[in-house]
Formats: structure tokens, sequence, C-alpha cells
């Protein structure tokens, strides 16, 4: 009776995990997601989070799916205009049936995608039940750094990263060579430190041959 309980739980996890995905992407459809982007932006996501998750003690299976779903939309506020696009996608994203979606997986998803660019307020942050704050956050920055890191919208344009993380510090190493090469791109990083840098959290770029 144990084995069949587990298993059935495993199954209604992956029904439940097919459900939001489609879900997922029939947003992207329907907003006309730039998908070569969002692939971009995922990807790099991911491999950032997978570079931090013990560190950061962040809980893989609540928080990697929801970003995977955030790097995928979080241009979807571009429909209705590009200022304040993470207000927009946000707002679309909360007030919208997203079926698979439990109401705090939602909110989590909004507010993901609600402070992926600009200067961040933490009193527009809203605290999810059963989220913690400081993981939460942490996914943000995450989500923050790979939107940066693809400003371009090239492909085939980062070099291979190396993420490290202890407690509210981060610290990326690029190689020299490749900043060198890609000056404008490092001052949009640079950017993105001063804003992590005004909440209090640190972010080091650090070149190395």
């Amino acid at each position: 009776a144990l084995r069949e309980g587990l298993l059935y739980a495993f199954e209604q996890r992956l029904q439940h995990q097919d459900i939001r995905a489609k879900t997922a992407f029939g947003i992207a459809e329907l907003y006309h997601i730039d998908r070569a982007q969002a692939a971009r932006v995922e990807a790099t996501t991911l491999q950032l989070f997978d570079q931090v998750t013990q560190s950061w003690q962040l809980d893989s299976e609540t928080y990697r799916p929801l970003l995977c779903w955030a790097a995928m939309l979080h241009e979807t506020g571009l429909a209705i205009n590009y200022t304040a696009i993470q207000r927009h996608s946000a707002y679309i994203l909360e007030n919208s049936d997203l079926p698979g979606f439990n109401q705090e997986e939602q909110h989590c998803l909004a507010t993901l995608v609600r402070f992926h660019r600009k200067a961040i307020k933490k009193a527009e942050f809203i605290p999810i039940p059963n989220y913690c704050d400081v993981q939460v956050w942490r996914c943000i920055r995450l989500l923050r750094l790979a939107v940066a890191l693809h400003h371009r919208r090239l492909d085939h344009l980062l070099p291979e990263l190396h993420l490290s993380a202890s407690g509210d510090q981060c610290r990326l190493i690029l190689p020299t060579d490749w900043c060198q090469a890609n000056r404008l791109l490092l001052q949009n990083l640079e950017r993105e430190q001063n804003y992590i840098t005004a909440l209090g959290w640190q972010l080091e770029i650090i070149q190395q041959s």
C-alpha cells in the first residue's frame, strides 16, 4: 500500500508539472514571446541556479521549474509596452488563468518576473505563503543576472560561466579576453552590480585569464 501511494504521488507530480509546462508554452504563444531569447535566458538561469543550489540551499523541486517558466515568460509584458515591461509581465501573469498553477505558485511566478530588471523596490515585494522570502530573492537575483547577460540577444555569445555564492554575496568569474571584447555587456553587468549593492547585496565580477 505504501509503495502504491508513493507511485500515485509521483504520477500526480508529473501530471501537475506537465499541465504547468503546457500552460507556460500557451502563454508564450499567446503573447508572441521571442522564443530564441526566452530559451537563452532560460538556459543561463538554470545553469546559474544549478551552480549555487547547494551553497544557497535552494529547494530545487520548488524553485527550478518556476525559474524556468519565469525566464520563458519574463518578456510577456512586451505585448503592452517595453517601458516598465517587468511590471506589465507581472500583471499579466498575476491576473491570467494559469491551469496547473495554484495561487501561491502563480504569485511566485509573477514576483520573479516583476523584479527581473531595473532598480528593485523591496517595499513592493509581497511575501508568499509557503515560500521562503530569502530563497525567492535569491532566485530573482539569478534571473536578473541571466537577463543582464543576454542583453545583446545573440546566440553563442557567452563564455563558460562560473558562479559561486555565500550569504548575500555572489561571485561571477568571466574570461578577461571575453570581457575586453564585450565592453558594453560588461557595463550592463556593472549596472546590475549597482542595483544589487543598493540593497545591501553583493555581485563581484572577476576577470580571469
